[in-house]
């Protein structure tokens, strides 16, 4: 009586109760978030994760193209105004003849991927059919009747168990092939943003000395105007931010890269993928034009690029506008010599 009025013998059945059934809940979530990362985790096969290392390498390359032609502390004259668009355009050829070459040794790379995953299978079955039929050849030599014993059981067990493995290295190489799409995807987003980014700061900022130089002279209408003139200076921007766009979302090469994917997926009962999820891999081109369309810091640039070639000609203007004496002589001579 005296022992059960003690608080610890009195709770010590029921505390020890509640460890071991916390114990046991605690190890058995463990064991399954386990089983359920090592199924669903691609890094955890070998095969994939050595695969993926040279993609990625190669994807990380992409991020790095320049798109854009403009240097810091240059002063750009007539003549390299002029030819500015057709290096931005070459620039542009040579990054989108750059990322065909990526695209390709990651298509090779994926293609050898699946030709290996498929080879294991093929030895694999081919090894379990050899051993049913040494099997059968072995029993009706004997007589004997095919019993499933304990280690029969456990062989049966084991084949049953490689073919799950089997199917769910399906899986993950699906799972692959979308993560690998999305990477892309998100470094080439990337690499908009940054030379968006690079060609505002060395237009924007007074610190890289980086001029575009301008002459002012009669156009062809008889007017005062500067050479080159105000409406190239906003089409040759307008153009060159446009080419370095349409590289990537007018790109047909990628395009058809991105559709090609959904057709490498493993086509099983279990691991199918869904219309839907083809779709959205071939949708690809037009969810990285919504994200950079809907980037607000990307928006942001073009603001102030554009703000600062408006502030540029705001101050050509009233350069012109100081030589309105000039312009009114101009007139007068042309006047002056149709009398």
């Amino acid at each position: 009586m005296i022992i059960g009025k003690i608080p610890f013998f009195r709770k010590f059945l029921a505390l020890k109760t509640f460890k071991r059934w916390r114990y046991t809940c605690r190890a058995r979530c463990y064991e399954r978030n386990r089983k359920r990362l090592a199924q669903n985790f691609v890094f955890a096969r070998p095969m994939l994760a050595e695969r993926f290392m040279p993609v990625v390498e190669r994807i990380n390359e992409a991020r790095f193209f320049n798109f854009l032609e403009i240097k810091e502390g240059v002063v750009y004259g007539k003549l390299q105004q002029c030819n500015l668009e057709q290096r931005c355009e070459q620039s542009c050829r040579e990054s989108k003849a750059k990322l065909q070459e990526i695209l390709t040794q990651i298509k090779s790379i994926l293609i050898s991927l699946k030709e290996q995953i498929d080879t294991d299978d093929k030895n694999f079955t081919r090894a379990i059919k050899e051993a049913e039929v040494e099997k059968m050849l072995k029993n009706k030599s004997n007589h004997a009747a095919v019993v499933m014993f304990s280690k029969d059981r456990k062989e049966h067990e084991h084949v049953q168990g490689q073919l799950a493995l089997a199917i769910e290295r399906h899986g993950l190489f699906n799972k692959l092939v979308q993560f690998i799409s999305r990477y892309l995807s998100a470094n080439l987003v990337e690499m908009l943003f940054s030379n968006k980014a690079e060609f505002k700061r060395v237009f924007c900022d007074l610190r890289s000395h980086t001029q575009f130089e301008v002459s002012l002279c009669f156009n062809a209408e008889g007017r005062l105007d500067s050479d080159p003139s105000i409406e190239e200076h906003v089409r040759n921007f307008d153009t060159i931010f446009k080419s370095m766009e349409n590289s990537i979302f007018k790109n047909s090469f990628l395009s058809f890269f991105l559709t090609d994917l959904p057709e490498m997926f493993y086509v099983q009962p279990r691991i199918a993928v869904s219309h839907m999820a083809q779709l959205n891999m071939r949708r690809t081109v037009l969810e990285m034009e919504k994200m950079i369309g809907e980037n607000q810091e990307y928006q942001e640039f073009q603001v102030a690029i554009n703000s600062q070639l408006q502030t540029d000609i705001q101050q050509l203007r009233e350069q012109l506008e100081l030589y309105s004496d000039v312009q009114q002589v101009f007139d007068f001579t042309q006047e002056w010599n149709k009398g």
